[in-house]
């Protein structure tokens, strides 16, 4: 927009010269020019102009050889995060002649953003964790159906974390050298399952199973903690299951999570089911909790049945951390934030919780170190790092600051 052009053009072309140097001196290789940049300042014009549709779910798009996306006036998110992202496609489209896989060059997209900045990334370890364990995650041949017949927007995020990862793992095992040979190999028209073998020296199946024991290894800290699974079975799937086991918690458990999404008013009887089976049952206590969201008295005792019988970990200090939050106990909750946090640093939610608490009773010295945490974890909201640079300010560290 004319508008804008001022601002854009004082920042853009400088960001997407340093991506595009980077690019081409790591996969040797020069992409058509011109390349067009295009940012636009609504989300329908973008969403029209990009797939004639009036609102699609995205920052950008490459066509791969016109990059659109969204302009920062228009959304609160990182532009600079969404125009690397995107200059990446450039690379991996041309290089490969249109034939890249879509997890392939969304993942080396990613990588793309996880190198030049660490607060650049996805946060869903648990989700892939999960997805792994469940056997839910395609295998390389087969991952374009993550993306491709995902049921809603959360199976698409973590296709596209899994993708990440995916390009990570590479990365440290093959190196760039056999990322760009992939990338040629696709071009020259060889299917996915010669390009990984000539490409990475390994079988599909042996890269499947590499990743999987690469990425199990880094999430490991979810072996000794109860993960509660966001992701529902079909309601079909759910019934059948209890039907084969009509005597087990978990099975009732699942049916009422089910119930509960698709809005079936059986679902309390279903989870009071599953709680007279097995009073214990960590998914059933965890589904109780969240049913009883507005009596934290009861929160904290479902909170508590995990706790006590082996089912600790994020998940269950999360809920510790609500019900002292409506009792308006501020110790209780900021202990259940920190262990929270000492679970899982990678979720974002027990740092706002201790920022805020510290922001509310003016502990200064605990501000920076929290903001400067939730900052890495938070790469799309302006307001976490406007108090983390004007805290920056105020302690004088102005390298810090530079870089922020």
């Amino acid at each position: 927009h004319k508008e804008e052009k001022a601002v854009l053009e004082r920042y853009m072309p400088r960001l997407a010269g340093e991506a595009w140097a980077s690019m081409k001196a790591r996969y040797a290789f020069v992409p058509k020019n011109p390349v067009f940049l295009e940012l636009y300042e609504g989300r329908q014009p973008f969403s029209i102009r990009t797939s004639g549709l009036p609102n699609i779910g995205i920052q950008g798009v490459c066509f791969g050889r016109v990059v659109a996306a969204m302009s920062p006036k228009s959304e609160p998110f990182n532009w600079g995060n969404v125009i690397w992202h995107e200059l990446g496609h450039v690379f991996a489209i041309q290089q490969s002649k249109n034939h890249v896989p879509r997890w392939f060059t969304e993942g080396l997209s990613e990588y793309e953003t996880i190198a030049r900045r660490p607060e650049w990334q996805r946060e869903l370890d648990p989700e892939l964790y999960l997805s792994i364990k469940k056997g839910r995650l395609p295998g390389s041949v087969a991952m374009n159906r993550a993306f491709t017949h995902a049921t809603n927007g959360a199976d698409v995020s973590v296709a596209y974390y899994a993708s990440s990862q995916m390009l990570v793992f590479t990365v440290e095992s093959f190196g760039m050298s056999g990322v760009k040979k992939a990338l040629e190999l696709w071009g020259a028209g060889k299917r996915t399952p010669q390009v990984i073998q000539e490409a990475f020296g390994v079988s599909a199946t042996e890269y499947d199973q590499k990743f999987r024991a690469w990425a199990m290894q880094r999430l490991s800290r979810y072996d000794k903690q109860y993960v509660f699974d966001e992701r529902p079975p079909s309601l079909e799937e759910a019934e059948a299951k209890v039907k084969a086991k009509p005597n087990d918690a978990s099975a009732h458990a699942e049916l009422a999570f089910a119930m509960t999404v698709a809005h079936k008013k059986e679902a309390k009887a279903e989870l009071d089911t599953a709680l007279k089976l097995d009073p214990k049952n960590a998914d059933a206590n965890f589904l109780a909790a969240k049913v009883a969201a507005k009596d934290p008295a009861e929160v904290e005792r479902r909170a508590r049945v995990l706790v006590d019988n082996g089912h600790d970990g994020y998940d269950a200090r999360m809920l510790l951390a609500d019900a002292a939050e409506a009792k308006k106990d501020k110790a209780a909750m900021r202990h259940a934030l920190e262990s929270a946090h000492r679970f899982d640093s990678s979720r974002p939610d027990p740092l706002k919780g201790l920022l805020e608490l510290a922001i509310e009773d003016k502990r200064e010295g605990d501000i920076l170190p929290l903001v400067r945490k939730f900052a890495l974890l938070e790469q799309h909201d302006a307001r976490v790092w406007r108090v983390y640079t004007e805290k920056l300010v105020q302690a004088k560290a102005w390298d810090e600051l530079v870089t922020a």
